[in-house]
């Protein structure tokens, strides 16, 4: 028993308050680890952008820790920036992240908070120690060099992991597990955004669609307020973005109108930022045939090419917003209105580039960038055109633009309105803030940022004990047919073959058969890793030699339940169903997944409505 344990049963301390003073610890080395990688990172853009590349990083006015450090070091450009190096500079970041990563963390590339949704819903809570440490390394070398990502995602993810390995190593349970990997993301992002709530809400709004994890609100405050006055004693309190005068963001009734109509050009412009980030990472850089850690030094090139003609682009793009904000309506043309729908538009595709191509970082910061361009754009736009009805072209509609545009990809537009007031004091733009937010969430319920998602609790592995199992017991098989085929091929198919197989149907679990359909086994790709550029293992190493031939299948006599228990006890994805248990080839008609019980399972408990 840990010394925690026997502190806590001499006090008679119930579960929940062991838990929040677990939160509290929580917090404490989340916010440590926030400290030491806004250090790193900040120390990194200065020697490689400032010292070396002659181009000064632009920060919002309020990021204290970026004043500290560049002071304590002395940076400072001197001459001209060098455009060749600036081009360069993404990519070789990109070769040395994509190596790391391959080399030591394959499941640390992609979007931190994605990763963390995963292991919420996926893995009990649980998550590798060594993945966080090779995510924030990973993307202090994208962000410092270049890549259009954010820091929130790692940071995030640390914190995440902090929370669940503190639970693993106490011996707390998958339930404390999965509450204390979302505090410990609360204490990440309340940290780096000196966003208390806002952090709290979002750790606990974007797992889900169209839900919330209340049962772990309360912690997530806790490690998020401690993270966050830990942060803030060591590099000071105040809001991330400043606003130069109370009235830039003030608004008149009327306005309503326009700050809608930012709401539905976010719509679009989210469903194309989500779109093409899949799209260049499954139809561009996955079947690109060259070894996985140059891929992410590809998208970096990419980068570069692109901020040689716009370097706003590059990085997180923090600076750019406070920029934006603080923009004079005597500086709108219309050529300057076509220049915001530019970088929006430029913004997509530089973060496709960086994250869809393996490379390691948020998207949470490009979304406030491509959020504030647009409001940018269609505020300049109103005031050109009707003057009169515009109070404040640039600071309102920014705002408004990025909460919209967030809320819209990632379904959380709760933790949106309240992460824009906290990040920039502007608590007078709740009703437009909240109304726009409302607006894109209703209308972008088809696609999300997040691919790990689920739409609510029900469709959550973390809430199997939620369900009624007596319904499950009752329905067998049967009643899944006809059962799914496209994730099934042959055992003697080659390795690198069955791997571009998983990648064009988007599985990394395979069901294999041998002749006349008869089920041989299963192979999960994402635990194999192999060089398929190598001659030999490509023509030589088959899917059935990895293959796992001891796998529990199921007939269509069993019930659905006894299919929920084998997947929540596989490492699989997919559960096969056979003819007969009883014959010793077994004739494999398909296979079954999660979700597909859980939507049998609503469409019997709620026969009129289908998700």
């Amino acid at each position: 028993m840990s010394f925690f344990h026997k502190f806590f049963d001499r006090f008679s301390l119930a579960d929940n308050k062991r838990l929040y003073i677990y939160s509290f610890f929580v917090g404490i080395a989340s916010g440590l680890t926030a400290v030491l990688f806004e250090t790193l990172l900040n120390i990194s853009q200065g020697f490689l952008f400032v010292e070396w590349g002659n181009q000064p990083v632009s920060h919002p006015d309020g990021e204290r820790s970026a004043q500290v450090i560049h002071n304590m070091f002395h940076f400072a450009a001197d001459g001209d920036p060098i455009k060749w190096y600036l081009i360069l500079l993404p990519a070789v970041g990109g070769l040395l992240s994509g190596w790391i990563t391959y080399r030591f963390a394959p499941e640390a590339a992609g979007t931190g908070t994605d990763a963390m949704i995963d292991a919420f819903h996926n893995k009990v809570g649980k998550i590798n120690a060594v993945v966080p440490l090779v995510k924030g390394l990973t993307t202090i070398i994208t962000i410092a060099s270049g890549g259009s990502t954010g820091k929130e995602g790692p940071v995030a993810q640390i914190g995440a992991g902090v929370g669940s390995n503190l639970a693993t190593k106490m011996g707390i349970g998958v339930r404390a597990r999965r509450t204390l990997l979302l505090a410990g993301t609360a204490a990440g992002l309340g940290a780096i955004f000196q966003a208390p709530l806002g952090g709290a809400l979002t750790a606990v709004e974007v797992l889900y669609h169209e839900d919330i994890e209340s049962d772990a609100l309360i912690p997530c405050v806790i490690s998020s307020i401690t993270a966050y006055a830990l942060f803030g004693s060591i590099f000071g309190f105040s809001n991330v973005f400043y606003l130069p005068e109370a009235h830039s963001i003030r608004f008149i009734p009327v306005e309503l109108i326009l700050f809608l109509m930012v709401g539905l050009v976010c719509t679009g412009m989210g469903f194309l930022y989500t779109k093409s980030f899949y799209s260049l990472r499954d139809k561009f850089f996955n079947p690109l045939p060259v070894p996985m850690y140059v891929k992410p030094a590809i998208g970096g090139l990419l980068v570069g090419i692109t901020g040689f003609f716009y370097i706003e682009v590059m990085g997180s793009g923090f600076g750019y917003i406070q920029e934006l904000i603080k923009t004079n309506h005597s500086e709108i043309t219309w050529n300057v209105v076509s220049i915001f729908f530019i970088l929006a538009l430029l913004k997509i595709f530089a973060t496709g580039f960086t994250i869809s191509s393996g490379g390691s970082g948020g998207v949470f910061a490009p979304s406030l960038f491509i959020g504030s361009t647009i409001g940018a754009a269609v505020g300049g736009a109103a005031y050109l055109l009707c003057p009169s009805l515009v109070y404040s072209p640039f600071g309102a509609y920014v705002l408004v633009g990025m909460s919209a545009f967030f809320a819209g990809v990632a379904h959380a537009p709760i933790a949106a309105v309240i992460m824009m007031t906290e990040l920039t004091g502007g608590y007078e733009l709740l009703a437009p803030l909240m109304l726009v937010s409302v607006l894109v969430i209703i209308m972008s319920q088809k696609w999300s940022i997040y691919e790990n998602q689920v739409h609510n609790k029900f469709f959550s592995k973390a809430h199997l004990g939620d369900m009624t199992i007596d319904v499950l017991q009752d329905l067998k098989v049967s009643v899944m047919g006809p059962y799914r085929q496209v994730g099934i091929t042959s055992s003697h198919t080659l390795f690198h073959a069955g791997e571009a197989f998983g990648q064009k149907i988007h599985a990394s679990d395979l069901v294999l058969v041998d002749h006349d359909d008869i089920f041989a086994g299963m192979v999960s790709l994402r635990d194999v890793h192999f060089d398929s550029s190598d001659p030999l293992i490509a023509n030589l190493v088959t899917l059935e030699d990895i293959m796992t031939p001891t796998v529990d299948a199921l007939t269509p006599d069993h019930n659905l339940h006894e299919a929920l228990e084998i997947l929540m006890s596989s490492e699989f994805d997919k559960v096969p169903i056979v003819a007969s248990l009883e014959d010793e080839e077994r004739h494999l008609l398909g296979y079954v997944l999660y979700n597909d019980i859980l939507k049998k399972y609503h469409e019997v408990v709620n026969p009129d409505k289908v998700v």
